[in-house]
């Protein structure tokens, strides 16, 4: 694995751990505030993990 991949996976798992820990407690309206960033944090990440080995991503933005 490239340390990107190691980096992406680190981050990925910390912030799902924290979200478990967040249930665990019973911050339900905390939970519920941050699965919209959740979301968008996982989306980004696997829009960036695919777009690494290609030079057409920046081109496709514009």
């Amino acid at each position: 694995m490239s340390r990107q991949q190691v980096l992406f996976v680190i981050t990925l798992v910390i912030v799902l751990a924290w979200s478990v820990v967040m249930a665990a407690l019973g911050y339900v309206a905390a939970i519920a505030a941050l699965v919209p960033s959740l979301v968008l944090i996982v989306q980004q990440f696997v829009q960036a993990g695919r777009q690494s080995g290609s030079s057409a991503g920046a081109e496709a933005v514009l």
